[in-house]
């Protein structure tokens, strides 16, 4: 790995943490890391990207602004902004 995506990805995870942090400024935070990734050619890691809603860009906190409900091993996280719907699966066989 070179040394600037090291740097990238760094600053994304800071970002990410600061979303937490300040939540009135974490579209902003979100959108900022999405352009650091487009910058250095590497993907949001995964751990981020599954909160970070497609269709508003806002970092999704479970209880404030979206849901997210259990259903035949799939998990729904709905934004409370937009009304867009990620499905993500969390049982194995």
């Amino acid at each position: 790995m070179k040394e600037y995506e090291i740097i990238g990805l760094e600053r994304i995870e800071i970002l990410m943490n600061m979303c937490k942090t300040y939540p009135k400024k974490a579209k902003r935070y979100t959108y900022l890391a999405k352009k650091i990734s487009e910058k250095i050619g590497l993907p949001i890691p995964r751990k981020y990207k599954q909160w970070i809603c497609k269709g508003c860009g806002e970092y999704l906190v479970p209880g404030k602004n979206c849901t997210v409900r259990l259903s035949n091993k799939i998990r729904y996280v709905t934004c409370k902004e937009c009304k867009s719907i990620k499905r993500f699966k969390y049982a194995s066989k």
